[in-house]
């Protein structure tokens, strides 16, 4: 997978990079992106509802208060990231 953006931002999780929003030629990008550097492999990691651009994130380990801000229904969220994976990785 080719990464053309600008605008982006990008964090490292769990020896992962994470590509969030951004612009590619012109057009606002609703995706986020991981790159997996032990197997040099890109996959789609979510489609939002909402463009991101010029914005910012931030990783805070250990947080203590994280179930707060967490999906709570984490396993099935895992399902679903894992089959939109597998769903791009066969395009």
């Amino acid at each position: 997978m080719t990464v053309n953006s600008n605008y982006l931002i990008a964090e490292v999780i769990d020896d992962m990079m994470l590509l969030i929003g951004g612009r590619c030629k012109g057009e606002t990008n609703f995706s986020a992106k991981c790159y997996n550097d032990n197997e040099n492999q890109w996959y789609l990691a979510a489609g939002m509802n909402v463009h991101r651009i010029e914005f910012s994130t931030c990783v805070i380990k250990n947080l203590p208060n994280s179930s707060d801000y967490a999906y709570k229904q984490r396993e099935k969220l895992i399902k679903e990231i894992r089959e939109k994976m597998l769903e791009w990785e066969s395009k």
